[in-house]
């Protein structure tokens, strides 16, 4: 799991931040793109056996991480971090933005499977999965590295490693930034709330300035 929370922090950190300029305003635990990145031709399936495409990605901010239901450790301590930064940003008078949880194990996590364990922790949090393809692009759209271990098929008992940064999509449905690990929740929330009392940045673009 380190090893690909590391790979994906770096390769996250070569895709979208390498032209970062100074004129970028500065926050606590967010890495903002240059320019915000438009995510095209997603094709998941959410909780309710519905089609979740980039369309539904549009009108809020939006904190959008992967992971898999079986995981013992990072996902339900995401989850948790999540419902208290939630909180935090709700007590301060702020919308909080939604939580997205893109299932990279869909073998395992049919959208029944996923709409019992998201509610578990928070009935208003979405989650989603699809077809291995549309899985691999749309994580290879925002940078997020997995890797599911081999097994025979039929096999349920297997390991999915992961990567545990958060991604930030604003309200046009593009990724805005990214909090990597370990997560800082006052910093996070003190960052979220500044950017819903200000207009994103950015023109929509299919290029993510590299």
């Amino acid at each position: 799991m380190l090893v690909i929370a590391a790979a994906s922090g770096i390769y996250a950190a070569r895709l979208v931040f390498a032209d970062a300029s100074d004129a970028q305003p500065a926050y606590k635990a967010v890495k903002v793109y240059p320019r915000p990145k438009a995510l095209k031709n997603i094709q998941l399936v959410d909780k309710n056996g519905q089609p979740l495409t980039e369309q539904n990605l549009v009108g809020d901010w939006t904190l959008a991480f992967f992971g898999y239901t079986h995981c013992p450790d990072v996902c339900p301590t995401t989850l948790a971090d999540m419902q208290a930064l939630e909180k935090k940003i709700r007590d301060s008078g702020v919308t909080p933005p939604k939580v997205l949880f893109v299932s990279v194990d869909p073998e395992r996590d049919q959208p029944q499977q996923l709409k019992r364990w998201i509610e578990f922790f928070n009935p208003d949090f979405q989650a989603a999965t699809g077809t291995p393809e549309a899985i691999e692009h749309f994580t290879r759209q925002v940078g997020a590295a997995y890797f599911i271990g081999e097994h025979a098929p039929g096999d349920t008992n297997y390991p999915v490693d992961h990567t545990a940064a958060i991604f930030l999509l604003d309200p046009q449905g593009r990724l805005y930034g990214l909090f990597t690990s370990p997560h800082r929740l006052t910093d996070m929330a003190e960052d979220l709330i500044a950017l819903a009392k200000k207009k994103p940045s950015g023109t929509p673009s299919g290029s993510n300035g590299s």
